[in-house]
């Protein structure tokens, strides 16, 4: 816990009127150590924040098939060939921008578990792409593998419901973020059920 929090924290446990408590104490730090504690707060900040999904089996359905019928390329404005440069924002339209975060957000609510789903078991994606691009989902829990050659696999476990739709869901938003950021020509993607320990 950092002295912010610690400071933020006693004042809150205290009587009514805490705000400006915290106020007038942190009015009496010197600037710098202001700045620092609000970074520090912050956190990184060049990273996807990913924003809350709320998930049933019927929502999850209709956002496979959405992510599913978009043609990102109609989205873009003059991006970079195929596999070379990641697409960056000033080449992706504003709706471009909503719909690469929309498939972040749901990346993030399938691999983190979401409590509308009911689990039946766990299923892993790997997936393998240039290393200087799996920065783009530092904002999901993945194990990074070193591959050589300057690739990396990404290992995204989750759980999976009936019918493998967690899977769908995910492959089709893996889709989006490729087509709107990553910008490769194949993104080479294979999901294993880890309870069965077999391929599907």
């Amino acid at each position: 816990m950092s002295a912010f929090d610690d400071m933020v924290r006693r004042v809150a446990a205290g009587k009514p009127g805490s705000v400006a408590a915290l106020r007038a104490r942190l009015l009496t730090q010197p600037r710098e150590w202001l700045v620092d504690q609000l970074l520090v707060t912050l956190g990184p900040l060049d990273g996807y924040r990913p924003r809350p999904v709320e998930l049933d089996e019927r929502l999850l359905v209709e956002h496979t098939a959405r992510f599913g019928a978009w043609d990102t390329s109609a989205c873009l404005l003059g991006a970079p060939p195929p596999a070379g440069l990641m697409i960056g924002l000033a080449a992706r339209t504003p709706f471009g921008d909503e719909l690469l975060a929309e498939a972040k957000d749901l990346l993030h609510a399938l691999v983190s578990g979401v409590a509308g789903l009911t689990p039946v078991r766990r299923a892993r994606l790997a997936l393998t792409l240039p290393e200087r691009k799996a920065d783009v989902f530092s904002f999901l829990d993945a194990t990074a593998t070193a591959l050589g050659h300057g690739e990396t696999a990404l290992l995204l476990d989750y759980p999976e419901v009936a019918d493998g739709l967690v899977g769908d869901a995910v492959v089709a938003a893996l889709r989006v973020v490729n087509g709107l950021e990553l910008n490769e020509e194949v993104l080479y993607a294979r999901r294993a059920d880890l309870d069965a320990a077999t391929l599907i």
